[in-house]
């Protein structure tokens, strides 16, 4: 099951292949897993795969009468292809089945490995605020500060204050350009005097032109690749240049590139940090790594287990492979400030319930009103209001919030307003729920803080095929409906309640319907619909 970047159906036919977290945009994404569920009013059944076996997995969906799923090998393009064969794990798969999914997802909880804890409390409750959007690489001292002094007079004090792409002057030096920041040590003092912590961006790379590369390159600490001509290489192009991949499966060169971000933060009192990338996009297609990993993903784990390692706390990350354990947060990939399914405003909710189905909980929203790159790459400009609206009313009801794009950009005092209200109503109402339930499955309770609509539906109401359809609304808590707005000027939506045995609350109105049936709902502007299971 991948965490792509367009919309799909919740149980959807992406395929599953080797090496392949990032390489299609229309499929997959920055997550993934060899997790298949199915769910229908005979019954659910899934079929999981053990992600630390080395096998060249593949899947598919065949589109006859059968719709039959096939498991299978497949050497030929797989990165296995260079490993002997008697040197290869056999393939080995679990199916089960079970009445309900819901029944069938938890027990899925058995098979990974939980939470090892609570992630960074402080982002559940309060905004993150990221320099990136309204920036992009175009960031200053003096920038910082004035936006910075223009969140806290609008009546927010972010969980953290990002500094995102900009504040070096190459890729991996790990330390500010002196020119933008003559006195970065003054500047994270009066943030850190108004209560709110200072975060900033890394990545695994580190560009030809920074102090660090020669370092890293005489200890042999970058990923190495073999060209046509069998010649080693050890730069790969990636979105901000060429420059070394990190070997994070050698504990020498990990432990060297965490000791420098170490002395980077205590040098300027930083409090945590953002790590991008970790996908397998910029493996080469034959690597050569330290620890002989013979799986792109095997680089993946290893460098988010050496980050949890080193930086436990305040800190996110943008990639994982059987890293369900960490208490970490998980981003969303950039979102396009876009309507729709595109990687746009539709498609933040399917996302959102492909990870927690994965088993990763703390997932945190991209920044709202997505990253205003449709212009060009380090561009920016205002997305429309009414899609930015939408867009805090929905991430109001997930895990966090960040923003970057600001509320205080649009000319219209009632954006203002409620946008302050749902981050109000996110730290009052939505975030201790969370923590409820994020707090009773790390203490090895099966329960499911987020879950699609039809996990609550009753054997008759799956015989419709609209019920598996249904992924502009989720279920959090599994006590709340959440059925917001996500298409450009409607001010009403259908919204499913399900369960013919279960009684739903309308929670402004306070109106009662049984369950099994669609609602027409009126969903004004400032309004999302929200409903209560009442036991």
């Amino acid at each position: 099951m991948p965490g792509g970047m367009s919309e799909y159906d919740i149980m959807n036919n992406a395929a599953f292949a080797p090496k392949d977290t990032i390489r299609w945009r229309e499929v997959n994404g920055n997550i993934l897993h060899p997790y298949w569920i199915t769910q229908s009013y005979v019954g659910s059944y899934s079929i999981s795969v053990d992600p630390d076996r080395t096998v060249p997995l593949v899947n598919s969906v065949k589109k006859n009468e059968a719709n039959e799923f096939c498991l299978n090998f497949y050497y030929a393009m797989s990165e296995l292809r260079k490993t002997p064969r008697p040197l290869m794990e056999t393939l080995l798969y679990k199916i089960s089945i079970k009445d309900t999914a819901m029944e069938l997802q938890k027990a899925f909880q058995n098979e990974i490995s939980r939470p090892e804890r609570l992630p960074d409390i402080e982002i559940l409750y309060k905004p993150i605020f990221s320099t990136w959007a309204i920036f992009k690489r175009n960031i200053t001292q003096e920038k910082l500060l004035g936006y910075f002094e223009d969140i806290v007079s609008n009546g927010y004090l972010p969980s953290n204050y990002e500094i995102d792409d900009g504040y070096e002057e190459h890729y991996g030096d790990h330390s500010f350009d002196k020119t933008k920041f003559p006195n970065v040590t003054d500047l994270i003092a009066k943030i850190h005097d108004y209560g709110s912590r200072v975060t900033i961006w890394i990545t695994p790379f580190i560009n030809i032109f920074s102090s660090n590369f020669d370092e890293f390159s005489n200890d042999d600490c970058f990923v190495k690749g073999i060209d046509r001509a069998g010649e080693i290489f050890e730069t790969v192009p990636w979105w901000n240049g060429l420059g070394g991949m990190v070997d994070f499966s050698s504990q020498e060169c990990s432990d060297y590139f965490h000791s420098d971000l170490l002395n980077f933060m205590e040098l300027n009192n930083l409090d945590g940090f953002k790590f991008d990338a970790g996908e397998t996009t910029y493996m080469p297609s034959d690597f050569l790594t330290d620890g002989n990993i013979s799986r792109s993903v095997d680089w993946t784990s290893a460098y988010i287990d050496s980050i949890k390692n080193n930086f436990p706390g305040n800190t996110e990350i943008r990639s994982s492979w059987a890293g369900q354990k960490h208490p970490l947060w998980l981003r969303m990939m950039d979102k396009d400030s876009v309507w729709g399914t595109e990687n746009g405003l539709e498609s933040l909710i399917p996302h959102l319930i492909t990870a927690s189905l994965l088993g990763y909980h703390y997932i945190l929203p991209d920044m709202v009103g997505g990253n205003a790159n449709e212009e060009c790459f380090g561009c920016t400009y205002i997305p429309e209001e009414e899609l930015y609206i939408r867009w805090i009313e929905i991430t109001a009801f997930m895990p966090a919030i960040q923003f970057s794009l600001a509320p205080w950009q649009y000319e219209s005092e009632e954006t203002r307003r409620i946008c302050k209200y749902w981050t109000d109503f996110h730290h009052d109402i939505i975030a201790p729920i969370y923590e409820e339930f994020w707090a009773r499955l790390v203490d090895g309770e099966y329960v499911l803080p987020i879950a699609p609509t039809s996990f609550f539906a009753s054997e008759g109401e799956l015989q419709s095929p609209a019920i598996y359809r249904e992924n502009q609304q989720f279920i959090i808590g599994e006590k709340y409906l959440v059925a917001p707005i996500t298409t450009r000027n409607h001010r009403e939506r259908q919204v499913y309640l399900p369960g013919r045995a279960n009684l739903w609350q309308n929670y402004w109105t306070k109106e009662f319907f049984r369950g099994g049936i669609y609602v027409n709902a009126q969903v004004e502007l400032d309004e999302v619909s929200f409903w209560v299971l009442i036991d």
